[in-house]
């Protein structure tokens, strides 16, 4: 795949709402054909040197995912002549281009009317817990008179199960339709061509909505499109309210036993709704500056709606032919891609494959010369197009890198040399990258201890290339690398929150009162204060507060410089900040460093994510810090 494509990110948003009723079966109907929904636009997926990119989600007629298609059930008419898949180089990808997340709010009924049934209804969560999918979190969530989180989103299975004991019986009343409206406020569908977020809330109750304090109107109007699914128990439930709220699926059942099995059918579901994302590519043999319409189907579809096409068209100025290969880093402009690349020293690096008129679709292997200069990171996900390799050489130290596209017997061998690190690397203490999840120090020995936080995707939209807080998690770095004295603290931030003070990185509690060492943090006005501390019980030794509000969830290059002269704050590569005012002196820090919370006593952690970081010993000049970005 061309580097510069832009790839679809599925993070699916799951809410599992428990509630205290019970009800008889209904049958699901199974109606035969297909359903098509493009995302993106044909005309603008349309690439030099001759590429139609089309980005689609394929379900039945009941709104289930279908992953198990592939590219001999489509076919492209341009023109409304049939494009050859053999001659075009058809291909249709799936999860190694489009990466999702799967998040699942569990929010459970625990009304004094579950308290018999409770034990196998914590069984029945816990196994839900336990057949978590890759790249899966969850959040626990329980209600009677209202609805409590016991537990953010997190993957880490023994916090979820942890919160799940914890569940004990509630209040004589059930807030079934509130706590509906609550659930799926908790996200917002979308669909963008860098990102799709979509979300489904799983409901199970044994009793209708006896609080009366939301209408079903309410419920309805609240989930609108958004999907749902509800399992029912026992004769006090309203078996046609949940089916209207559920227009994800309603599932009955007539024993708590039998819903660890529900449980698992709607994790079945839903997985196959995340895999049902598919990427078309293929090499059109248009040519000219001449517009074409377009259209993609399935063979054999008896659903012969408008919603069982996608239809476009596109422009083929500019196009041209490439010859038969494989390549790797293949872009717009340099479609043959490169023989030879530079990495900087213990950087890393995602080498991408890309195989033009292959005959069947490819199947990569990857692999290094010596390791010990480049080390292919492990991938859960064989075959893949994409590797991501780390320089564990000195600079000047080259070696090869070598894919081989085994279905089509084609290979490439790329030459790798190991430069000075385009990041400075002057005074540079310790480096966290975050790869797959590491908060080891790729620089120095400065490791981490990860206390809950979770890998997460890059800003470039690499998977499990960057670190993710929940709220309630932090990084410790014991000691601190950083000590008295000049010093630069350069980071990757996204928040996914605002309106509340957040630490990002700090050697000091978050209190003007005692701080005895740097902090960056973004104060409950958004704004970015940058402080080193004086020991003292009132204000900082120094410190600068930018007049930016940060509102969005996008990525931020975040830089404070230190030194006796003053403080600067860059927030992407533009000083917002500065001051020479000081108060007291420079105390000696704590004697650890925290990413993503503080150390003591506030509530402030982070919720959001971090990567990148880098700490200095000296203050980097305006041009260093570019290097950065």
């Amino acid at each position: 795949m061309l580097r510069n494509l832009k790839l679809v990110l599925v993070a699916l948003v799951s809410v599992a709402l428990f509630a205290s009723c019970a009800k008889d079966k209904n049958t699901r109907l199974n109606l035969p054909g297909y359903k098509i929904t493009e995302y993106g636009n044909i005309s603008e997926n349309a690439q030099e040197p001759c590429f139609i990119n089309i980005m689609f989600q394929v379900t039945d007629m009941q709104g289930n995912g279908v992953s198990s298609l592939s590219t001999r059930d489509f076919e492209v008419l341009e023109n409304d002549q049939k494009v050859s898949p053999t001659e075009s180089a058809m291909q249709i990808r799936k999860q190694d281009v489009i990466p999702y997340s799967l998040k699942t709010v569990l929010l459970i009924d625990n009304s004094s009317s579950v308290e018999e049934n409770l034990s196998e209804i914590k069984n029945a969560a816990r196994s839900l817990v336990l057949s978590k999918l890759p790249n899966q979190e969850f959040a626990i969530f329980v209600f009677s008179e209202n609805p409590v989180l016991l537990q953010d989103f997190t993957s880490d299975v023994q916090a979820l199960t942890d919160a799940i004991q914890q569940i004990e019986p509630g209040y004589h009343t059930t807030d079934l339709y509130g706590s509906l409206v609550e659930a799926v406020n908790m996200w917002e569908d979308f669909y963008e061509t860098e990102r799709i977020q979509q979300g489904f809330l799983v409901g199970f109750t044994d009793a209708s909505d006896t609080q009366g304090s939301s209408s079903l109107e309410d419920a309805l109007v609240a989930r609108g499109q958004k999907k749902v699914y509800m399992v029912g128990m026992g004769d006090e439930i309203e078996p046609g309210v949940l089916e209207e709220i559920g227009n994800a699926g309603y599932f009955p059942i007539d024993n708590v036993s039998e819903l660890t099995d529900r449980f698992e059918e709607i994790q079945d579901e839903m997985a196959g709704y995340a895999n049902s994302f598919y990427w078309m590519n293929y090499m059109t043999p248009k040519r000219g500056d001449n517009d074409h319409t377009l259209q993609l189907r399935i063979k054999e579809n008896s659903n012969t709606g408008e919603d069982s096409y996608i239809e476009g068209t596109f422009n083929s100025a500019g196009f041209y032919s490439v010859e038969q290969g494989l390549y790797v880093n293949a872009t717009e402009t340099n479609p043959y891609g490169v023989e030879q690349l530079n990495i900087g020293e213990g950087d890393t690096l995602t080498l991408e494959a890309i195989t033009y008129l292959g005959q069947n679709p490819p199947d990569y292997n990857w692999s290094a010369a010596d390791n010990t200069i480049i080390r292919l990171l492990e991938t859960s996900d064989p075959g893949s197009y994409n590797m991501r390799i780390v320089a564990q050489g000195a600079v000047g130290e080259q070696t090869e890198v070598t894919v081989t596209d085994l279905s089509n017997g084609l290979q490439t061998t790329i030459t790798v040399d190991v430069v000075e690190s385009p990041g400075a690397t002057d005074g540079l203490l310790a480096y966290y990258n975050f790869t797959d999840g590491s908060v080891q120090d790729a620089w120095g020995s400065h490791n981490g201890n990860n206390y809950g936080a979770t890998p997460t995707e890059d800003r470039h939209g690499t998977p499990d290339a960057a670190v993710a807080f929940g709220g309630a998690e932090h990084i410790s770095v014991q000691p601190s690398p950083l000590a008295k004295g000049a010093k630069t603290v350069s980071l990757l931030v996204r928040f996914d929150e605002h309106g509340r003070r957040q630490a990002l990185i700090t050697n000091t509690p978050d209190d003007q009162s005692g701080d005895n060492g740097f902090q960056i943090v973004k104060t409950a006005a958004d704004n970015l204060l940058f402080t080193v501390g004086n020991g003292n019980d009132q204000g900082y030794y120094i410190s600068a507060q930018t007049s930016l509000q940060i509102t969005d969830s996008e990525w931020h290059h975040v830089v404070m410089v230190f030194t006796e002269s003053g403080i600067k704050g860059y927030v992407d590569g533009t000083l917002r900040c500065s001051s020479t005012t000081t108060q007291g002196t420079e105390t000696a820090p704590s004697a650890s460093l925290q990413m993503g919370g503080p150390l003591e006593p506030r509530n402030t952690f982070l919720k959001g994510a971090l990567d990148e970081v880098r700490l200095y010993e000296k203050a980097l000049s305006e041009s260093e810090i570019e290097t950065l970005r």
